[in-house]
């Protein structure tokens, strides 16, 4: 289930225990919240509407420092996000910065389809999905996000498209599919092998730092897996707080 207040900024995706909270601040689309399902009503204390918003266009000389902590839904590089960045496209000037904004949104109940990609497919499924578009205004790019329910399970299948709806080249340089945001103490479970030991199961602490899981091979195979799982220390094969993906 798929609920939005546009006047106050905020998209509730819901999953069968999840929720997802996003918010418009400023035109940047931000992640609140991810994990338990939680009431609508206690989604306005993880988007803080009753504080000033700490925005560019609130404190024009703080922008690097708003972009540097604010949980961007899909960050974009330039504008002083110094961190890991899902999106980074050079303009035929050399410019490879960019500022995408919320320019609106739209909900459909069937699953995007992606020519040529491996992707999920929701037959017999109970699906709805939410897009959103972000512009931005100097490069003419335009990213559509999509976040796809599974609502009979806890599945969010995220994809992204880009276009150029302006008048000259972009060469794109990095576009990832997803960025999710997790809090609190975590460990970090992989499946990594060789043949005739596929998927042997290793766990350990997310701590700071950049961690990389990949193959260049040219294809995924069985030495590295695609696949993650952010757990609680707690956590056991079968109880406990799971993210994965894949």
């Amino acid at each position: 289930m798929i609920k939005i207040d546009e006047k106050k900024g905020i998209f509730i995706l819901y999953t069968k225990h999840t929720a997802m909270i996003l918010q418009n601040l400023a035109g940047f689309i931000g992640m609140a919240y991810y994990g338990e399902k939680i009431k609508i009503a206690e989604s306005e204390y993880f988007c803080r509407t009753d504080v000033r918003p700490y925005t560019p266009e609130e404190l024009p000389g703080e922008e690097v420092s708003f972009h540097s902590i604010y949980p961007h839904v899909y960050p974009f590089y330039g504008c002083g996000n110094y961190r890991e960045t899902a999106f980074r496209a050079e303009q035929e000037n050399g410019s490879d910065t960019c500022c995408l904004k919320y320019i609106g949104c739209s909900i459909m109940k069937e699953k995007p389809k992606l020519p040529g990609l491996p992707q999920s497919f929701t037959k017999n499924c109970n699906t709805e999905t939410l897009i959103l578009y972000l512009h931005d205004e100097t490069a003419g790019v335009l990213a559509e996000i999509m976040y796809t329910l599974f609502q009979d399970s806890d599945v969010i299948a995220q994809s992204v498209r880009i276009q150029n709806q302006g008048e000259n080249p972009v060469m794109l340089k990095r576009v990832l599919s997803s960025c999710l945001y997790l809090e609190g103490d975590l460990e970090l479970i992989t499946l990594n092998g060789t043949w005739a030991r596929e998927r042997y199961v290793q766990r350990e602490r997310i701590n700071y730092g950049v961690k990389q899981i990949g193959s260049i091979n040219g294809a995924s195979s069985h030495t590295h897996n695609p696949f993650i799982a952010a757990v609680r220390p707690e956590t056991t094969e079968t109880q406990g707080e799971a993210c994965g993906m894949a």
